[in-house]
């Protein structure tokens, strides 16, 4: 899982004066869990992984998509008290999300702003030692992520220029070749249904801002094959108390990656990751868990969660500019206070004008 709270995900190349870009998003907020009570970061919906550096040119572009998660945990203790839990987790996820590239530049950067939304349908089960367990479903709109901006400017590739002689070797003159950076600003909205007295939400309850920057580098063609590339966003989320039940989450650092390569124009294949690691310890008042028991007054190492996803992407953009088609999947390879489990997302992504 990416985490779980929501995640989502953007790619953007040009091809034929056309931009196509893929939504990808993540699952399930979690209103009392583990690792932290309930969202703690305010990234993308599945993450980002190519183009992860990228805006689009001017228009506005839209997306839809579905995500499956399932997941499980082990917890030796829980809040202090000594009952071995398993905890499975189960998610499928229709999403939509616009995104709009203003008609204007700011340094010879182009801005953004992006709206992705959730539905959420989730399950969880926990099963302690000596039978005592439950289920709990939540069917509802999830919290939604937003890009109050985000800015990205290409600084061309050294030593390469796409003069007549290129062009006429490569069929990648629109590609935004080089090094691209970027910064901006995302956050999350409690939007989504939220009871205190659950142990499994959709939404939080919880604001949570992320200043984050970004790259891609899209390595010059040759004749012989596509660009190669290598994408990263970094984001540090600053999560607000949660004014019902007084919890202080902890901040978050997240770094998502990816390394792939086009095969042709219409078609990239890469290797997509996430690092994500709590920063600072949770902090609460004196309040009851859903279960009764009272939170003891200093958490476990902080309470604080980590964990490490990789697996394969692969973007197809289709020809005569009707948009791109993403596929990925992803597994955890360590997991701190976190589930360890796997996800799959297929989205599609078109530019409207």
């Amino acid at each position: 899982m990416k985490k779980y709270s929501n995640c989502i995900e953007r790619a953007c190349h040009g091809i034929k004066g056309a931009v196509v870009i893929g939504l990808v998003m993540g699952v399930v907020s979690s209103g009392s869990s583990y690792a932290a009570e309930a969202t703690v970061e305010a990234t993308p919906y599945g993450g980002n992984d190519v183009g992860a550096g990228l805006v689009p040119p001017p228009g506005l572009y839209a997306a839809t998509g579905f995500l499956y998660f399932t997941g499980r945990s082990y917890l030796p203790d829980t809040w202090g008290k000594a009952t071995n839990t398993h905890i499975s987790l189960n998610s499928a996820i229709p999403f939509g999300a616009i995104e709009y590239s203003y008609p204007f530049q700011i340094f010879g950067g182009q801005v953004a702003s992006l709206l992705q939304v959730p539905v959420e349908h989730g399950r969880i089960h926990v099963q302690q030692s000596g039978g005592a367990g439950y289920d709990q479903h939540d069917d509802s709109i999830g919290d939604i992520y937003m890009d109050a901006f985000y800015w990205s400017k290409n600084l061309g590739a050294p030593g390469y220029r796409m003069t007549d002689e290129n062009i006429a070797l490569t069929p990648w003159p629109m590609f935004p070749l080089g090094f691209n950076i970027a910064t901006g600003l995302a956050l999350k909205a409690p939007t989504g249904h939220y009871n205190s007295a659950k142990y499994y939400n959709n939404g939080s309850n919880i604001w949570v801002f992320s200043p984050n920057i970004g790259m891609t580098y899209l390595s010059p063609p040759d004749p012989l094959g596509g660009p190669f590339e290598v994408s990263a966003r970094a984001y540090y989320s600053f999560p607000l108390k949660n004014s019902e039940t007084q919890w202080q989450s902890g901040q978050v650092l997240d770094i998502d990656f990816a390394v792939g390569q086009y095969i042709t124009p219409l078609l990239e294949l890469a290797i997509a990751g996430s690092w994500e690691k709590q920063t600072t310890s949770d902090s609460h008042e004196s309040i009851m868990a859903p279960n009764g028991v009272r939170y003891p007054e200093d958490l476990p190492a902080g309470n604080r969660f980590g964990q490490v996803l990789l697996g394969p992407v692969m973007n197809i953009n289709l020809p005569n500019n009707y948009g791109s088609i993403k596929l990925k999947y992803q597994t955890g390879v360590y997991e701190r206070n976190h589930f360890n489990g796997q996800e799959f997302v297929l989205s599609y992504g078109l530019k409207f004008f």
